[in-house]
């Protein structure tokens, strides 16, 4: 439920909301970033980004047990 409903708001709302998946955002960063200033309407492109560890994948192992 909670998915399809921020996916109602970003379809109602393209001009003042986005959806940000984890995976985008460690994959790359700076295109996250880039994202949100233009929604915010202001220029991120010389903020510093943080380092973001890659933890994708992590719970594969774990996998087995949530069915």
């Amino acid at each position: 439920w909670y998915n399809e409903m921020i996916d109602a708001l970003t379809e109602r709302l393209p001009d003042t909301s986005i959806i940000i998946h984890y995976e985008d955002m460690i994959a790359d960063p700076a295109v996250t970033q880039s994202r949100i200033g233009q929604l915010c309407g202001i220029d991120l492109s010389a903020a510093a980004l943080p380092v973001l560890g890659d933890d994708r994948g992590c719970a594969e192992p774990y996998r087995q047990f949530l069915k």
